[in-house]
């Protein structure tokens, strides 16, 4: 993943609309959902949130969970042993 650049209120626009996106997806199968706790609205997401991961990409071959296996995973390092201040 690259993140926004800093100072670059051009950036901000398309994470925006991803969300959004996202969001209304989600929301849309849920709508006629009512759900009591926490617990129980983050159980009814987890299984969207997977279809979403292996929906294939548009513009990119594969899907977010096969980009996010083969460059962020493998990219990513462990947290520091000392929490910054």
């Amino acid at each position: 993943m690259i993140p926004a650049r800093a100072a670059q209120p051009r950036d901000k626009a398309k994470v925006e609309v991803g969300v959004q996106g996202v969001e209304r997806w989600m929301l849309a199968r849920l709508r006629h959902h009512t759900f009591f706790s926490l617990a129980a609205g983050n159980a009814a997401l987890a299984p969207l949130l997977s279809t979403l991961q292996a929906h294939p990409c548009k513009k990119l071959p594969g899907s977010r969970q096969e980009l996010c296996d083969t460059l962020a995973r493998p990219a990513r390092r462990p947290l520091p042993a000392q929490p910054d201040e």
